[in-house]
């Protein structure tokens, strides 16, 4: 089953939430009143949690939250970096809720001195943030990658936002608009009995960064804004699992944090004193990107979990228990669901690629490209080289012109050790194109005179970000180690004869940790 053949229309995926889906994920029961709880983590120390909270947690909706790693497969890269999506929505609840109590000292929150109105709007804000990560599926961002087409077609056949948001925010969105999610509200956690009072579409409408109103702007960007706790969160949690020496003054940040109206517009804003916390955030995703997030290993075990998912995708059930008919299916399983079954499968290529995550028997790095490591051009034609990049980076982009290649550099590998190798040993991979800086740049300002300015008028953040992409823009080639040598000349010779591209083999060598003539 391709994701983009799935019937994809909204009523069949309300259908099947409604139906499959929640239901197991959300089984009925009587209701029961909870208790508060205080539940400690190593980060944000001693957290509580209200009672409706501790309702939404018990539920299999967000315990399997618990089995879905945080970083995708980077633990087998960084082997601390074991968190998962459960503990950093723990912290992010928790930041919102600490960040509304700070906005309520605020003064155009303390003119408004409604307690009802402040429990209310704090509620709405953590449960969002309770929320905000039910949409993942298994390995976070990897699955995601694999049916990202077909959601985005989704959104953009519904035009319900604009900009369209992330899949799994999507996902979130259609699972707290659904039926079933607001019988079980209604019914099951009986909001009324903890005294709140919260508008389901509210918190549906956060989580993908949609403005419930001008006055109430501020509400969505404490979740989804520039300024949000999500990546307060993430960096913080995500630095510390991987042994990063990444910090920031959180008391501060919060203590600079303010709110501005403008055309009507209430929204979060940074005071002057604060563009250091700015700095500290900026700066920690600058580490974070190549050193984690998009460290060629990390990437590497990523692609090959992008192939296991695309596999149950085309073959349904080939593994007992994991049956995606739709890619909405996804959500019914785990990371845990998926390596218990390693080997035990009738494909063989599955059975690889399952085997190499399992025993963490990765491929090498037999060629990176980046256009430093080029020949200069004897004829100073910079327009053609340049244009012959743009050309070679979207074909690694489409899918399916990337497995091609993939299959013709197996193909030609097998022709010349004689043993037959296929597509799913030749992983190509490339960083995403880091925009985190870019957002950050724009994100307002509110300067000693009280004007208004972005970011990017203060400190050059969009300067950064452009010369950390020309530094960090690699394609990397990985195969099995026993054809590193060869696979190098035969990737050389197809980027020569295709692109007319000539390398500074030395440069190549040594970032392959490769032999001359090897």
């Amino acid at each position: 089953m391709q994701t983009g053949s799935v019937p994809g229309c909204l009523e069949e995926i309300y259908r099947i939430l409604n139906e499959r889906i929640l239901p197991d994920l959300l089984p009925e029961k009587q209701y029961q009143k909870y208790q508060e709880k205080v539940i400690h983590d190593n980060l944000m120390e001693s957290c509580y949690f209200d009672g409706w909270e501790i309702a939404l947690l018990d539920t299999p909706l967000l315990q399997r939250l618990r089995h879905i790693h945080q970083l995708g497969t980077a633990f087998l890269t960084y082997p601390s970096a074991i968190h998962t999506r459960f503990s950093h929505t723990l912290g992010v609840t928790t930041l919102a809720g600490d960040l509304y109590e700070n906005l309520k000292r605020k003064k155009h929150l303390t003119k408004l001195k409604d307690e009802n109105l402040w429990r209310n709007e704090k509620a709405t804000v953590r449960m969002a943030g309770l929320l905000h990560d039910i949409g993942h599926t298994f390995f976070s961002h990897c699955s995601e990658k694999v049916a990202g087409p077909f959601w985005k077609k989704i959104m953009s056949d519904s035009k319900l936002f604009e900009p369209n948001p992330n899949p799994h925010e999507f996902i979130a969105y259609l699972i707290i608009t659904s039926e079933y999610f607001k019988n079980y509200w209604t019914n099951t956690v009986k909001p009324e009995s903890y005294d709140i009072s919260i508008k389901l579409q509210d918190v549906a409408s956060i989580i993908v960064g949609k403005i419930i109103s001008k006055d109430k702007a501020y509400l969505t960007e404490i979740i989804n804004g520039h300024y949000d706790v999500d990546k307060l969160e993430y960096l913080n949690r995500d630095a510390k699992t991987a042994g990063l020496p990444i910090s920031y003054d959180k008391a501060r940040y919060f203590q600079k944090i303010d709110i501005i109206e403008k055309d009507g517009k209430v929204s979060l804003v940074m005071g002057q004193g604060g563009i250091q916390c700015v700095e500290q955030l900026a700066l920690g995703k600058i580490m974070l990107f190549p050193y984690v997030y998009q460290h060629h290993k990390v990437l590497t075990t990523d692609a090959i979990i992008q192939d296991i998912i695309n596999k149950l995708l085309e073959k349904e059930c080939v593994l007992e228990n994991i049956k995606i008919q739709h890619p909405i299916d996804m959500l019914s399983f785990t990371d845990n669901d998926l390596l218990a079954y390693s080997a035990k499968s009738d494909d063989k290529d599955l059975n690889l690629l399952l085997g190499q995550i399992k025993s963490r028997t990765l491929p090498k790095r037999a060629f990176v490209f980046h256009r430093e490591y080029l020949q200069e051009s004897k004829n100073d034609n910079n327009s053609l080289e340049q244009k012959n990049i743009n050309s070679f980076i979207k074909q690694i982009e489409n899918p399916d012109e990337l497995k091609e290649l993939r299959q013709k550099i197996a193909d030609e590998i097998s022709s010349a050790v004689n043993c037959t190798h296929n597509y799913h040993e030749i992983l190509i991979t490339r960083p995403s194109l880091f925009r985190g800086l870019l957002s950050m740049s724009s994100a307002p300002i509110i300067t000693k005179s009280n004007d208004c300015v972005p970011v990017d008028s203060l400190w050059l953040l969009s300067g950064w970000s452009e010369a950390h992409e020309n530094k960090t823009d690699y394609v990397y080639f990985h195969v099995p180690g026993n054809i590193c040598a060869i696979a190098y000349k035969i990737i050389v010779k197809y980027l020569n004869e295709k692109y007319g591209f000539t390398f500074q083999e030395n440069k190549v060598l040594e970032h392959c940790k490769l032999k001359a003539n090897e």
